[in-house]
């Protein structure tokens, strides 16, 4: 008995060695190998629903979207109207699993509670009204698989709150349908409205800035080569040391102290060819609040060496920063050699008149006023803004 079992051990043994000797991987060939093949959406369709819990002979109507359920639309506020970038249209595509029997009526609705599943923090900021949108609808037709629904945004110009608006949509299905129903995911969308503001501030007609300007008490931040900015004050108008060299360089002018400026010189390269010449930039003016407000882009036709940069309206501030300086040959890198300020001031001028028959003048030099008759004597002071 005993010599049986040791027997039938063995013959284990070998045919254990027999196995593994055939799967060695000596010989073990590769023939041919696709990797091109990918799952076909229509399972990851029916299999999303069946983790979703729904009966898998149920079809479902869906946003026809891949990713994020969520959009960012900008809008510019010059701090009186706003204005949309871009269109203010929005188009979703809606599906269906598989074709249905008869047509099938769906859109969009407005759904403020789904803002607390907001993509990003929310908190804080004001709902979209209900009167600044508007839903069209579409018709799934029978034997169809998607159709088209829009979300229009009207009267953006009253959207005035700097925070910006959110707006949560979902997707409704008219009446009820045999086998059919809205899809648990995929049936809600976020909208974000970014407000900025920007102002139309700013005068690219480089025309010569008139009165005596300023530099020595003013300092600068930037960047890019800290360690060359002192050259842009120091009177040589001509040697280059400080240059940006890409979009995202910045220049920051400070003032000592809260001043009303009409506009700086910025001395810059003198290259026929215009390249290192600045031709634009974004001029962004810092607010008492520490926040920072695009006045305007400057952005001059004709190359010159001397880059006129004026404000359309006066502004007081203490600092105000140059971004996205570009060159006449679309590059980034510009040479900036010297900067000068302009203060923007009220003088009092004196009105002296005289007796009748005598002629009077503005005590003041102002080359348009006239010589004027007068039967009274009377002094009048009136404020007149400096060129």
């Amino acid at each position: 008995m005993k010599r049986r079992i040791k027997s039938a051990q063995s013959i284990l043994w070998v045919l254990l060695l027999i196995l593994s000797a055939s799967c060695s991987k000596d010989e073990i060939q590769i023939v041919d190998q696709d990797t091109s093949w990918q799952m076909d959406n229509k399972y990851i369709e029916e299999d999303i629903r069946e983790q979703l819990g729904i009966d898998p002979f149920t079809d479902l109507v869906y946003l026809g979207y891949y990713g994020n359920p969520y959009t960012q639309l900008e809008a510019i506020n010059d701090l009186v109207n706003t204005t949309l970038v871009g269109k203010n249209e929005l188009s979703f595509k809606v599906k269906v699993t598989k074709p249905y029997k008869e047509d099938i009526k769906v859109n969009l609705m407005k759904e403020d509670k789904l803002v607390t599943d907001f993509p990003e923090m929310a908190e804080g900021i004001p709902l979209f009204p209900s009167e600044n949108c508007t839903f069209e609808g579409g018709v799934l037709k029978a034997g169809e698989l998607e159709t088209t629904v829009k979300l229009t945004l009207k009267d953006v110009e009253k959207l005035n709150n700097l925070s910006g608006y959110v707006m949560a949509i979902k997707l409704t299905m008219e009446g009820s349908h045999e086998h059919l129903a809205i899809a648990r995911t995929r049936s809600a969308y976020f909208v974000k409205l970014n407000l900025s503001i920007r102002l139309d501030n700013i005068d690219s007609s480089n025309k010569k800035i008139e009165g005596k300007g300023f530099n020595k008490e003013i300092s600068f931040k930037s960047d890019i080569r800290p360690d060359k900015l002192g050259s842009l004050n120091d009177g040589n108008f001509t040697a280059n040391n400080w240059y940006t060299s890409n979009a995202n360089n910045y220049l920051t002018i400070i003032l000592p102290e809260k001043q009303s400026l009409k506009g700086f010189r910025l001395d810059t390269n003198t290259s026929p060819s215009g390249s290192y010449m600045l031709k634009s930039c974004r001029v962004m003016v810092e607010t008492p609040d520490g926040n920072w407000v695009n006045h305007g882009v400057f952005d001059r036709k004709s190359m010159d060496g001397i880059a006129y940069i004026s404000f359309k309206k006066p502004v007081e501030c203490t600092k105000v920063r140059f971004e996205n300086m570009m060159a006449f040959n679309g590059r980034f890198s510009v040479d900036v050699n010297e900067v000068t300020a302009f203060r923007y001031s009220k003088i009092s001028l004196l009105f002296i008149h005289a007796v009748k028959g005598r002629d009077c003048y503005f005590i003041s030099p102002a080359p348009s006023l006239k010589p004027c008759d007068s039967t009274l004597i009377y002094k009048q002071v009136k404020q007149y803004q400096s060129p």
